[in-house]
């Protein structure tokens, strides 16, 4: 079935009298259609079934070259006439059928007019999709229900009010209407939805004249001078921060019976909030930039001329690795400045295109688009290259060297910069993240203990165990980054790496002098020698809770430490030489450890951008909302918790709104209020309390038995032949021993309960009876 466009004495197009639905496009100049335009008085309907108005036959060769585009097409008057390329021209009958083709110009002149001037009881509609090729598609409008909940703007709906009650004063047959008791107006009609946003009208029943009420203002987004409703970007900006989706937001708004945004809509908003915020992050990180080399200035920190600064860099995945599985199609990586703590470079990398994708598929061109694919190596080489390129630009863009790099031990970054970056390259010397170090050697007590299950147990490495040695070793690292002869405290810091398995374990003949066991025991030595009180020793927990980094309390941990009942002497001497040779290869580092160095800003943006990618649960490296949103994250790192509306109003030029200030101005209040609040020392030591706590209640044989590899699972029963046969052999293996056995079970067991013989001994007799 065809169209029919009928054409009106205004020149618009009226909806009403169409029946169905036809699209017009023109591709390579033309690709001709079968409209007819009929008067507006005889709205006959009559059926062609040639082609462009040609037979069969000879003329087959003619619809080839218009199919094909092989055409041009010329403005005439008044008509516009259309000329085959090919060397037959065509009849005259085939032209006249042809001049009745719309022009481009003139159609996009008649849906821009159109839609400026809506009909009100049209219930048909103008849906104009590509303004680089003649497409306008021609459908039935779904009127919408009017019922439901929308978004109205205060000030849209008081200049509505308004402008309806000048009318209403103005309109003599309204005045007339109104007095006979009954209202002038129709219902108030969704005239057309713009997804959150709609255009809402009444009509004057004296005069017909429509009122229409815009429920939200516009604002330009875009470079491409495209207005947007306020409300629509709004809503897509919320979505983006607070790491949602078009299917979060349409079943929120859906909820609550309101309509939604389109995924296309949604998808094109995102990718200009994306330019907004890159717009904004630029300028952000230039700033940070030049703060940072005034500060080096000021320190007189150079490189050969030039300012150097200390930085700490980190990377990451949009992806969960749970350490296996490293194939995230996208991964950030970004650089601080330590001074300042802002970001002074970020890259994004993308391993996948939606469009190129498709087009691969189907084995066809791809489409002009913004492509983000701009990696196809492994996933693990995104870190590296997005720091390395950092490295090179650095001088370029902020007049800055790097020669301080504090990083993890994860990725191969220091190798790649002292190879790849120029000049200075090989002479940027690099500092380890002490915590990320401190937990490396807890992960490797962890898979130690689980790789000999004989370890565990009572006096052994136990959980408890195994955090402190890591603690002790903190500890270390933090006394010695305030040594002032850093090649002693190296060689210091090395010592005690090692040492702090013994010190963990009560021998503390090799301890260093902020050894608190060994201070107390100094201590009251000398009072009970010089017959002091005890109220004047001095408070040791309280002095070596000063040595803990933020955030840990070593009063809570020196009080679980000396509770113990550790036997040194009982040590299982396989066990201390697989502690002492993980310690060692901790120590080999201790160069890069003396300065106490963490890369907790840069962790924190991590966590941080987590929030606005859904926290790693989504795909988002479909199209550019993977970059857009680690842009926005890294916006909120340069320019605090009341970020967002400072952004909208740089970006889009007007007001942020009351509500929107004051969400952020209550969220940076709250996040001041909650560091003050951990950060006191009572608060520390009742975290550490409360963690301590929860692992003893955690490890213990009823909590084991409920979930895990202990967990209890139904046998069956053995047969009673069988179960014969398993007692004589535990008899005769365990309980009836020779004289030379009991002896020598007799010599190793003379110590009882700090003998670990004694107590698996013991277990067999007991078991036994």
């Amino acid at each position: 079935m065809y169209v029919n466009i009928i054409q009106c004495m205004d020149g618009l197009i009226c909806h009403k009298s169409l029946t169905h639905v036809k699209v017009l496009n023109t591709q390579a100049r033309i690709r001709l259609a079968e409209v007819y335009i009929i008067s507006h008085s005889d709205m006959k309907y009559q059926k062609r079934t040639n082609k462009f108005g040609l037979g069969g036959g000879g003329h087959r060769y003619k619809r080839t070259c218009i199919r094909k585009g092989k055409c041009t097409l010329k403005r005439g008057r008044p008509m516009f006439s259309f000329t085959c390329n090919s060397n037959r021209k065509l009849n005259g009958r085939a032209r006249n059928r042809l001049k009745i083709c719309i022009s481009k110009f003139k159609l996009n002149y008649k849906i821009n007019k159109a839609k400026q001037q809506p009909c009100f009881d049209s219930e048909y509609d103008i849906v104009y999709r590509d303004t680089n090729y003649l497409k306008a598609i021609l459908k039935k409008k779904k009127l919408p229900t009017q019922n439901g909940y929308r978004f109205i703007d205060l000030q849209q709906m008081q200049s509505f009010i308004s402008q309806v009650t000048m009318h209403s004063i103005s309109c003599e047959r309204a005045v007339e209407i109104a007095l006979k008791g009954i209202s002038p107006y129709t219902d108030l009609t969704e005239i057309k939805s713009y997804g959150i946003a709609c255009i809402l009208g009444i009509k004057c029943k004296g005069c017909n004249y429509i009122h229409t009420m815009n429920t939200s203002s516009r604002l330009q987004t875009s470079k491409d001078k495209i207005n947007r409703f306020d409300v629509n970007v709004r809503a897509v900006w919320g979505s983006m921060v607070t790491g949602n989706g078009a299917s979060h937001l349409n079943e929120l708004l859906g909820t609550m019976n309101s309509p939604g945004l389109r995924q296309a809509t949604f998808g094109s908003i995102e990718e200009e909030i994306g330019q907004m915020w890159h717009t904004v992050l630029e300028e952000e990180m230039l700033a940070a930039g030049a703060e940072e080399r005034r500060i080096a200035i000021e320190n007189n920190n150079y490189n050969e001329g030039v300012p150097s600064i200390t930085v700490i860099a980190d990377g990451g995945w949009s992806k969960r690795s749970h350490k296996h599985t490293y194939n995230a199609s996208g991964g950030v990586a970004i650089i601080v400045g330590k001074q300042t703590g802002k970001i002074l470079y970020i890259g994004v990398r993308n391993k996948y295109c939606y469009i190129c994708s498709r087009a691969l598929n189907t084995q066809t061109e791809p489409p002009e688009h913004v492509c983000f694919k701009n990696w196809s190596a492994s996933s693990q080489a995104m870190e590296s290259d997005i720091l390395v390129e950092g490295f090179k630009q650095a001088e370029k863009v902020h007049g800055l060297r790097y020669m301080q790099l504090i990083a993890d031990g994860d990725s191969s970054v220091y190798a790649k910069i002292q190879e790849e970056v120029p000049i200075w390259g090989k002479f940027v010397t690099k500092m380890e993240c002490s915590n990320h170090a401190c937990k490396c050697l807890r992960s490797n007590l962890e898979k130690l203990v689980n790789d000999n299950p004989n370890y565990k147990g009572q006096n052994k490495l136990t959980k408890t165990t195994r955090v402190k040695i890591v603690s002790a070793v903190r500890c270390a690292i933090r006394m010695r980054s305030k040594e002032s002869n850093r090649s002693a405290a190296i060689k210091l810091l090395a010592h005690d790496i090692r040492n702090s398995v013994h010190h963990i374990f009560g021998n503390h003949k090799n301890c260093s002098n902020f050894c608190k066991a060994n201070e107390k025991r100094n201590e009251t030595s000398i009072a009970s020698s010089d017959n002091l009180s005890t109220n004047d020793i001095p408070d040791i927990f309280e002095s070596q809770s000063l040595l803990w980094s933020e955030g840990t309390s070593l009063l809570a941990q020196e009080e679980s430490r000396f509770s113990s009942n550790l036997i040194y002497t009982d040590l299982d001497k396989q066990m201390l030489s697989d502690i002492t040779l993980l310690l060692n290869r901790l120590a080999t580092k201790s160069e890069r450890l003396v300065g106490n160095d963490t890369t907790n800003i840069a962790e924190s943006w991590m966590h941080v951008r987590s929030k606005f990618d859904g926290g790693k649960f989504y795909n988002l490296c479909n199209r550019g909302s993977w970059h857009a949103r680690c842009y926005g994250a890294a916006a909120r790192q340069n320019l605090g918790p009341a970020w967002a509306p400072q952004v909208w109003s740089k970006t889009t030029g007007n007001e942020a709104g009351f509500y929107f200030k004051t969400v952020y101005n209550r969220r940076k209040k709250h996040l001041i209020n909650t560091k003050i609040y951990t950060n006191k020392p009572e608060q520390k030591t009742r975290r550490w309390k409360r963690k301590m706590k929860s692992w003893t209640d955690s490890t213990t044989k009823k909590a084991r038995y409920e979930y895990g590899p202990d967990s209890m699972e139904v046998t069956k029963d053995v047969e009673k032949l069988e179960l014969d046969q398993l007692k004589d052999n535990y008899i005769s293996h365990h309980i009836e021993l020779t004289n030379d056995q009991i002896l020598a079970i007799e010599r190793q067991t003379k110590t009882q309960s700090n003998s670990q013989v004694w107590k698996t001994e013991r277990k067999k007799k007991t078991h036994s009876f």
